[in-house]
C-alpha cells in the first residue's frame, strides 16, 4: 500500500484476545495504528486515492480540506531509521469527521500532512507507539510549526500528546556493556522528557519565538505532554517481558474515538 492511501476496515478496530504474546508485526495486521496505539470510531474508513485527498475533494495539493467520516491516511510507511527516496518514516493521521489524531512522528510528518490536505487547525492529539527515532524525529517541528504565529495556519485548539513514560531499564543486549551513557542520571526518557528536553534543545528558537509574545501563544500552554501509564495489575519489564498477555487498556477517550492501547514485542525497545 502506498503511503497517502487509506486502509479500509470493515469497521470498529478491536483486538481479540489470543492467548498469547503478540509480536509488532502481527499486531500491524490486525489493527489500524503502529505499535502501541490502536483506535475505535464508528462507521467504515473511507478509501482515498494516492494524493491523501478524499473521493469527493477537489482541493489543489497543499490546501486543506473538509475531512468526513473515518479516513486513515497513511504520512510514512518506511520501516526503520534509513532514510529511502520513495517513503517517509512512519506516521499515519486518523481523521474522524474532521478531526485529527497524528500517530507517530516520523521524518517528513510536517510536509506529508500538508500535501495530504490536512488542516492543521483540525490536529486534536498526537500518540507515539515507541521512541525510536524513525517514529518521533519530527515531533517537535510538527509541535512547533502548529502553534499559531500571527494570523499564519496553526492549531485552533490545546493539543495533547500521549506517549510512552520512562522504562527504567534497557531491553537485554543494549546498550553494549561498557559504554558511557547519554544523559546518564535518566538514560531511559520517556515522552514527557523528550518533550522538556526538545524545548531545551530549542531554547534560542522557543524563547524568541514560541512562548508568550505578540506573535502568539505559549508553546508550554499550546502542547500538553502525558506519559502512559501501565495498568496496576500489567506486570512487564525492558529486560525479559516486554509484551505480557494482557487486555487492551484505554489512554483516551473523546466524543468522537477511543484509543486503547497493549504492549507489543518490538526490539530493541520498551514499552512499544
Amino acid at each position: 500500500m502506498s503511503e497517502h492511501s487509506c486502509c479500509t476496515p470493515p469497521g470498529p478496530i478491536s483486538i481479540e484476545d489470543s492467548g498469547r504474546r503478540v509480536d509488532r508485526r502481527g499486531f500491524l495486521s490486525a489493527a489500524v495504528g503502529l505499535g502501541l496505539v490502536t483506535f475505535g470510531a464508528s462507521g467504515c474508513a473511507n478509501s482515498s486515492p494516492a494524493t491523501g485527498a478524499s473521493p469527493t475533494s477537489s482541493a489543489p495539493p497543499g490546501a486543506p480540506q473538509e475531512w468526513s467520516g473515518t479516513n486513515v491516511v497513511l504520512l510514512g510507511t518506511g520501516g526503520g531509521p534509513i532514510p529511502t527516496a520513495g517513503r517517509h518514516m512512519t506516521s499515519q493521521a486518523v481523521i474522524v469527521d474532521g478531526t485529527t489524531y497524528i500517530v507517530d512522528c516520523g521524518s517528513g510528518v510536517v510536509g506529508q500532512i500538508v500535501a495530504s490536505n490536512i488542516a492543521y487547525e483540525s490536529i486534536a492529539t498526537v500518540f507515539l507507539t515507541h521512541l525510536h527515532t524513525d517514529h518521533i524525529s519530527d515531533y517537535f517541528p510538527l509541535v512547533a510549526f502548529g502553534r499559531k504565529i500571527g494570523p499564519q495556519p496553526g492549531f485552533s485548539q490545546n493539543i495533547e500528546v500521549f506517549g510512552p513514560g520512562r522504562a527504567g531499564a534497557f531491553p537485554s543486549g543494549s546498550p553494549q556493556p561498557g559504554v558511557q551513557l547519554v544523559n546518564p542520571s535518566n538514560p531511559t526518557t520517556g515522552t514527557l522528557d523528550l518533550h522538556n528536553g526538545l524545548l531545551d534543545a530549542y531554547a534560542y528558537s522557543v524563547n524568541g519565538m514560541y512562548i508568550a509574545s505578540p506573535t502568539g501563544p505559549d508553546i508550554r500552554d499550546v502542547v500538553r505532554v502525558q506519559d502512559i501509564t501501565l495498568p496496576v495489575n500489567v506486570v512487564a519489564n525492558a529486560t525479559d517481558l516486554v509484551a505480557p498477555i494482557m487486555e487492551p487498556f484505554a489512554v483516551y477517550e473523546d466524543d468522537k474515538v477511543k484509543v486503547t492501547a497493549i504492549l507489543v514485542d518490538h526490539p530493541v525497545v520498551f514499552p512499544a
